[in-house]
């Protein structure tokens, strides 16, 4: 579990950068625009980004899932309501098996 959490802190990490990246690449091309100069070439970024988008939400789904596996099995008996805990594993079985087929 903590491995998990250390490789999602990771993700998310990169995911910042990405977007981060996106706003200055924005910025750069409202600069060129401003300036009259003829706008770069940044799709290389929308590339990665479309790339790592499956892994970013087959990362989350897993820890979410453990988030919620841990508060299943060691919470209070009497907070668990099962209709809701069907619910969030049938939701996240659906999301895990479409960004699966991604890959």
């Amino acid at each position: 579990y903590t491995l998990a959490v250390k490789v999602a802190n990771r993700v998310y990490a990169l995911r910042d950068h990405l977007d981060r990246a996106k706003e200055r690449v924005q910025s750069f091309e409202e600069r060129e625009k401003l300036f009259g100069m003829e706008v770069s070439d940044y799709s290389e970024l929308d590339t990665m980004m479309e790339g790592f988008e499956p892994f970013f939400k087959l990362w989350t789904a897993a820890i979410e899932f453990k988030h919620s596996e841990e508060e299943w099995l060691n919470g209070p008996l009497s907070k668990l309501d099962a209709s809701e805990i069907d619910a969030t594993v049938e939701e996240q079985y659906k999301e895990s098996f479409k960004t699966i087929k991604q890959f």
